[in-house]
């Protein structure tokens, strides 16, 4: 008998919205990716028919109804316990870490605390724009959810360890001109190098310089950068 359930991909952002669209004929099964909230209010007729959604980088709250009633399943840039909460890549790089590991969890109703899929944490490195990061993270999941989809079922244990949480970071754009540490600045315009980020900047007088694309030589950092009034 034909399997007529299929798989949600939900996701806001544009690296993982083309990737998927590119890859999704690979997974096995019927798949849909949803890019905004309104598209998850899904007709009773339909919804029965939904096996998985698989949350990446999902920026909104989702209700407890799909919570309770369809196997949620969220991945997290970090190694829960460790890092739950928003901005997790900006958090890392700020803390100078040089690799994280992906995490996929069944989520709840508390933020990043349900139960993680016994699955190999998948390594990511978080060298380069984060852009680059966050495209290299598009392909981690993917090999992450086609082993999920893989499972007769689906196991989960507990989060275990110290619990350490990431306040979201926002207004964080702006560059501290008094700073004499080439590492941090270098830190600060890469980790907000992608699309719908606002880029790393500072002011002079009227005049709002944005960088992107910097590189670290031995003593100095090669970018590029664009002027603007800042009319606000």
């Amino acid at each position: 008998m034909k399997d007529n359930n299929y798989n949600i991909i939900a996701t806001i952002k544009p690296w993982n919205i083309s990737f998927f669209k590119k890859k999704i004929k690979l997974l096995k099964g019927d798949w849909k990716i949803v890019t905004n909230p309104s598209q998850l209010k899904i007709k009773k007729s339909k919804i029965k028919k939904v096996k998985n959604i698989f949350f990446i980088h999902w920026s909104y709250l989702v209700s407890k109804d799909i919570l309770k009633k369809y196997n949620c399943i969220c991945f997290h840039m970090t190694n829960l316990p460790y890092g739950r909460g928003g901005t997790p890549l900006q958090n890392l790089i700020i803390r100078k870490k040089k690799y994280t590991n992906i995490s996929a969890f069944i989520m709840n109703d508390q933020i990043d605390s349900g139960d993680l899929i016994k699955i190999k944490r998948e390594k990511l490195v978080l060298n380069g724009s984060a852009q680059q990061i966050y495209e290299q993270s598009s392909k981690i999941i993917f090999n992450m959810i086609k082993k999920i989809i893989k499972m007769k079922k689906i196991i989960t244990h507990k989060q275990k360890g110290q619990i350490i949480n990431f306040k979201r970071l926002k207004n964080n754009s702006e560059i501290d001109v008094n700073s004499n540490n080439l590492n941090n600045i270098y830190d600060h315009i890469r980790m907000l190098d992608a699309k719908t980020y606002k880029n790393a900047y500072i002011k002079i007088g009227k005049l709002k310089i944005d960088f992107f694309n910097v590189k670290k030589l031995k003593n100095r950092l090669c970018l590029k950068s664009f002027i603007k009034l800042d009319d606000k």
